[in-house]
């Protein structure tokens, strides 16, 4: 594993890009949100992602995200069905 300092945020916090990498793929993880900047399998770029900190700042498609199995379709923990509402731990 390889790291390497990626860009700053306007907090001060750097960003890091972890670099993970086997025989038959690379992957560039940011600790931006977990976003993946870049996965090639056998020499083919399944993702690709921004060169700089600063185009992932501006963007608004959420490119490289991570998302959660329930990509807050559950908001505040909360759900009704079948008239009955229910409450989760969050």
């Amino acid at each position: 594993m390889k790291t390497r300092i990626f860009g700053t945020l306007p907090t001060g916090e750097a960003i890091v890009c972890y670099t993970l990498k086997n025989d038959s793929a690379t992957l560039e993880v940011l600790t931006l949100g977990a976003k993946i900047r870049s996965l090639v399998a056998y020499g083919h770029r399944a993702v690709g992602g921004f060169d700089t900190l600063q185009e992932y700042l501006c963007d608004d498609s959420y490119q490289g995200s991570v998302i959660g199995r329930v990509a807050n379709r559950i908001a505040r923990g909360r759900f009704e069905m079948d008239g009955r509402l229910y409450e989760l731990y969050v």
